[in-house]
């Protein structure tokens, strides 16, 4: 069983990646906090650049709002990396991610 790990994006407007790019990436889950006192859009995408097609999880947030999005027990595959979009307003973000072994040659879905 891989261990989640954690990136945290200090608050900004701008868009960056966040994870770059790795055989079985898994986004597991995404927290973002509006810092500014104005509301806030922020797209996840998987990715190394903003690909509104790739997009993994789409944010709203109200003033001074904060979301916690899992995004299911095995998360979702983003081998080609994971971009942060922001949209709109200033975020905070902090992205849980794993890299498995489990299935890497066979194609067998993580057996977390």
């Amino acid at each position: 069983m891989a261990d989640t790990q954690r990136i945290v994006l200090p608050a900004a407007t701008t868009s960056l990646a966040a994870v770059a790019p790795t055989a079985n990436l898994r986004l597991i889950a995404v927290s973002v906090i509006e810092t500014a006192g104005s509301t806030a859009g922020v797209s996840v995408q998987e990715g190394a650049g903003t690909d509104l097609t790739k997009e993994v999880l789409a944010v709203s947030l109200s003033a001074n709002e904060a979301k916690v999005l899992p995004v299911g027990e095995h998360g979702v595959p983003c081998p080609t990396g994971i971009w942060i979009n922001r949209l709109s307003g200033t975020t905070r973000v902090v992205v849980h991610y794993r890299v498995s072994d489990y299935g890497k040659d066979s194609g067998e879905a993580p057996g977390w």
